[in-house]
């Protein structure tokens, strides 16, 4: 989703996104992590931002910001469980002058 803001001098733009992903395997034996290939369900939950403004015509700035959650589990018979969550957060901030 994106919006013009101050009469074009700039925009922002949002995304959320989402994953749900199961192995097609995921009935396989599974009694070691390093032996369980195809037997993951896999969820990604991410929220971005991005902000774009001219404050002069010869000086812009750029913000990004982007949050994220991962969560990862074997399944199967003898599974080792649920790996611990991932959670990531990335940023980005610009101001630029034209000359």
């Amino acid at each position: 989703v994106g919006h013009q803001i101050k009469d074009g001098r700039g925009e922002f733009v949002a995304d959320v996104s989402y994953l749900n992903a199961v192995d097609s395997g995921k009935t396989a034996t599974c009694a070691d992590v390093t032996t369980c290939y195809g037997s993951a369900k896999t969820t990604l939950i991410g929220v971005s931002g991005d902000l774009y403004y001219r404050l002069r015509e010869d000086v812009f700035f750029m913000g990004m910001l982007s949050i994220g959650h991962n969560t990862t589990t074997a399944v199967g018979a003898g599974s080792p469980g649920t790996d611990a969550a991932i959670n990531s957060v990335t940023a980005f901030f610009r101001i630029a002058y034209r000359f």
